[in-house]
C-alpha cells in the first residue's frame, strides 16, 4: 500500500469504533475516521477514510490511556468502548487531531500510512522555561514598576480587567 497523506497532524471526524481481536489473537481498540484537513486548517485534496488500530498488552496500556484521555473517554471499563455494549461511549462524530506517519510495510518494506490518535492538539500547551522571579523584577523595572518591595505578591482575589490606558505604550 502507498501513502496518499503526507507525514502529519489532521482533523478527522471518528466515523466508527470497535473492540476487536487481531490477526495475533491480541485485542485491539479500533477506530475508523474522515481526514477533514489539515490539523492548522489548511485543505486536502480528498477526505478519505482511514484506521487506527490500537493493540491492548502489558506494554501498551500506557498508550490506549493517552488515545482514551485525547478522545475524553468518561472512565470505567474499557467494555465501555464497545459499541455491543449498551453502556458504550461512542466517540462516532466526535472531531478529533489523528497524527499520520510513514513506515515501512512488515512484509513488503514499502511505506505505508500509520495513524495515531494525537495527544495533544495542535494548539497545545506553550512550551519553554519559566520566567523565576529575578527576570521579573528585570521586567518591572524596565517597564518602571517599583520592585524594591520584597513582600510576598498577593494573589488578586477576583479577575483583573485590563483596559487601553493599562498599556503603557
Amino acid at each position: 500500500m502507498s501513502t496518499f497523506y503526507a507525514e502529519g497532524r489532521y482533523a478527522c471526524e471518528i466515523t466508527q469504533q470497535a473492540m476487536t481481536k487481531a490477526s495475533t489473537g491480541t485485542p485491539q481498540f479500533v477506530l475508523k475516521f474522515r481526514v477533514l484537513s489539515l490539523a492548522d486548517g489548511g485543505k486536502v485534496t480528498h477526505q478519505y477514510e482511514r484506521t487506527c488500530y490500537r493493540a491492548i498488552t502489558e506494554k501498551t496500556v500506557e498508550y490506549l490511556k493517552k488515545d482514551l484521555d485525547a478522545l475524553g473517554f468518561e472512565g470505567g471499563s474499557l467494555r465501555r468502548l464497545d459499541p455491543e455494549n449498551g453502556d458504550h461511549q461512542s466517540f462516532v462524530g466526535q472531531q478529533c487531531e489523528f497524527d499520520c506517519r510513514h513506515e515501512p510495510h512488515y512484509q513488503t518494506g514499502e511505506p505505508q500510512e500509520k495513524w495515531g490518535v494525537a495527544w495533544t492538539s495542535s494548539g497545545g500547551a506553550i512550551e519553554g522555561e519559566p520566567l523565576d522571579p529575578a527576570s521579573y523584577r528585570k521586567l518591572d523595572a524596565l517597564f518602571g514598576v517599583n520592585t524594591s518591595s520584597h513582600a510576598p505578591v498577593q494573589k488578586a482575589a477576583r479577575s483583573l480587567e485590563i483596559v487601553d490606558e493599562d498599556i503603557p505604550f
